[in-house]
């Protein structure tokens, strides 16, 4: 178990996620939508975005693993503590971190930046739904002018 993981699961209910010491996943709701030059419709979407500024906890993370797990508070607690100063360790010596489906972690100058997945959907009444490519119909018409 990994806490990306656990914030994967974890994002398909939840539209704040915060992880103590690292900061917030936030969810926002995409409307479907047409792109008229592409000619592309996307389907609902949730989009993740993350705020390195909320960081005190509100205990979603520690409950959730204390339900499916049977961890401690405490437990839960001291293992996202490990799980966020690997994290920050392994930024600050200059790796970049990808979670797989929600985005990429690197530092710079000594701050932490994320960049989200943006081919991820978190959106469960979009679950498996790809994007369609439109075809272009000619509206020329065949039909002559002539006198009757």
């Amino acid at each position: 178990m990994q806490l990306e993981q656990i914030i994967e699961q974890l994002l398909w209910d939840e539209e704040c996620i915060i992880v103590p010491n690292l900061g917030a996943f936030i969810t926002r709701s995409n409307k479907a939508a047409l792109n008229p030059a592409s000619h592309i419709i996307k389907p609902a979407s949730k989009s993740i975005f993350f705020n390195q500024s909320i960081s005190q906890t509100d205990g979603l993370i520690a409950n959730y693993l204390s339900e499916k797990f049977g961890m401690s508070y405490q437990e839960a607690s001291e293992f996202m503590n490990k799980e966020v100063d690997t994290l920050k360790n392994n930024v600050s010596n200059g790796q970049r971190i990808k979670w797989n489906s929600i985005g990429t972690f690197f530092g710079n100058d000594g701050k932490l930046f994320f960049i989200p997945e943006v081919n991820s959907n978190f959106e469960k009444a979009s679950f498996g739904l790809p994007s369609i490519q439109l075809k272009k119909i000619s509206t020329q018409s065949n039909v002559s002018t002539t006198s009757l």
